[in-house]
């Protein structure tokens, strides 16, 4: 991939060449925190995701160019917006505004992919009603995992090429030779992760000490955000007040009644992963149930070897 910056007059037009668009939940936090700490990425100054195309798209675009601070040791711009995925608007958006764009896709089973939002919406604040009751209050438990329908929406606008793929269990399992694929991918020179980056978890899921106040601060923070006042939602999620916000991960058998739901709405995604897997000609392991799942009972070895598995890809 040849690296490219749109021209402007009078000098460099830092707009990016290159968005991950998730979905949410499929190692985002991670993937911006690996191209932070590197000195030849350019990503929005102050924040991870500047939520232009989808929420603040009135603002116009010099407004989201602002966002970018130009350098000369660039060799790529890159905004990390999970939230653009799934949402109809935004793929003609980011055709209009930034023409030859890459969207990369990160791939998450969209089983694995719901239970972690789930969780993420209960570290949010959100009442813990259960599987099914909090995909009727949010839809986009299921919807962000609709590959097919989303991605084939992004390549008519941007065009085949200009869509790429990336895999979440390639991030989960050898962080070395994920950020080869992405290095390849973005069109930089590879850089694998260092010190705590290579063990660092992308994003884990805790549970709110006070579920209201944590309902209360995502609504405020939402706002803020609206509003462009990205600093201060950040001194708002400074490690120190997280700290203090959340406790610890939630109960393994909480994990696994979630996990147990989850699998029994498979049906609302099944045609969306065929037609998924029939545009990438293969299979996708771990995107269909197993047998345990449909509650036939593995043996107790390969139930063990099949648990311990699973908690490797959960809520991250």
């Amino acid at each position: 991939m040849t690296t490219t910056f749109l021209p402007n007059v009078g000098g460099l037009r830092m707009l990016p060449n290159v968005l991950f668009i998730g979905p949410t939940k499929s190692g985002t936090t991670w993937i911006h925190t690996y191209l932070r700490a590197r000195e030849d990425i350019v990503l929005p100054a102050g924040c991870k995701e500047t939520f232009f195309f989808d929420k603040l798209y009135a603002r116009g675009l010099p407004w989201y160019e602002s966002n970018f601070v130009p350098s000369p040791q660039a060799k790529a711009c890159i905004e990390v917006a999970p939230s653009l995925f799934s949402k109809p608007e935004t793929p003609q958006r980011v055709a209009k505004d930034l023409p030859g764009v890459r969207a990369i896709v990160t791939m998450r089973a969209p089983v694995s992919r719901a239970v972690s939002h789930y969780f993420h919406y209960l570290k949010a604040g959100e009442p813990d009603l259960g599987f099914p009751a909090m995909v009727e209050r949010h839809p986009a438990l299921i919807e962000c995992g609709l590959y097919y329908k989303h991605v084939r929406r992004w390549q008519k606008a941007l065009g085949n090429e200009n869509v790429a793929f990336v895999s979440y269990d390639q991030l989960r399992d050898d962080r070395a030779a994920f950020c080869t694929q992405l290095c390849e991918t973005v069109g930089v020179p590879d850089m694998p992760p260092r010190g705590e980056l290579a063990l660092m978890r992308a994003n884990v899921a805790a549970a709110p000490r006070f579920p209201a106040a944590a309902y209360v601060a995502r609504r405020g923070a939402d706002a803020l955000r609206r509003r462009g006042a990205h600093r201060i939602v950040n001194v708002l999620r400074s490690p120190a007040l997280r700290r203090l916000a959340y406790g610890g991960r939630p109960r393994e058998e909480h994990q696994a009644a979630i996990e147990r739901d989850a699998w029994s709405m498979y049906g609302h995604f099944r045609d969306d992963i065929e037609k998924f897997e029939a545009m990438l000609g293969r299979k996708l392991p771990g995107w269909h149930p197993e047998p345990h799942h449909a509650g036939t009972g593995p043996s107790q070895e390969k139930g063990e070897a099949a648990r311990a598995g699973r908690a490797k890809d959960r809520y991250v």
